[in-house]
């Protein structure tokens, strides 16, 4: 499986994986003539990786203006050089940036998995993109609600840590099927909820 970080303001899929790039980039070539050699993701745990998190350091900031970040998604996409892959997940900003449309523009997109938490906001935001999405014909497989919940360690309850938005103005109103709800909990203690999810994702795309 293959995971593009398309969140360029924030490319924090290497460290999730442990993959550390402290070297700060001062030059970075736009365009050249003749045939370009296209870069290798990056392989860690049998997942291929590619981001912008490799192109900058750690702590390095996105100096780029908008249209400079258009190319840089494009040479994300296009300048890959991906082995045969069962898929490949592309981890967006949150909300209705331009990436969206580059993304919609230069890949076959099979389908969005939206991330939503409980509170309203969060709703009325992911609202917004479910629309852009349908504007694209991008189908939208389902909605994640993370940090749904904490769970009580002394009597096993769910604890809402956000008070959750009345259901008529959730993306779930909105016909987006509720894939999973996620706890407020380090990842690696969810790993049957995860699966589930994963496999739901698959018998999605598999339908469509």
């Amino acid at each position: 499986m293959g995971i593009l970080d398309l969140d360029l303001y924030a490319p924090d899929i290497p460290a999730m994986l442990g993959i550390a790039n402290p070297k700060w980039t001062h030059v970075w070539t736009l365009a050249r003539t003749g045939p370009v050699a296209r870069e290798s993701p990056v392989e860690r745990e049998g997942l291929f990786v590619a981001s912008t998190g490799f192109l900058l350091g750690e702590d390095q900031p996105m100096g780029f203006e908008a249209s400079t970040l258009e190319l840089l998604a494009r040479h994300l996409i296009d300048e890959v050089a991906w082995p045969a892959l069962d898929y490949l997940v592309v981890d967006l900003p949150a909300g209705t940036s331009a990436l969206q449309h580059v993304l919609a523009r230069h890949l076959k997109v099979s389908g969005a998995v939206l991330v939503v938490t409980p509170q309203r906001v969060a709703h009325l935001d992911t609202q917004k993109v479910v629309r852009l999405y349908q504007h694209l014909r991008i189908a939208v497989l389902g909605g994640v609600e993370n940090m749904a919940y904490l769970r009580c360690p002394h009597c096993d309850e769910e604890v809402e840590l956000f008070p959750a938005a009345d259901e008529a103005q959730t993306i779930w109103s909105m016909g987006v099927e509720r894939l999973a709800r996620l706890a407020f909990t380090p990842i690696d203690t969810q790993k049957e909820a995860i699966e589930k999810l994963a496999d739901r994702v698959v018998e999605k795309l598999a339908a469509s």
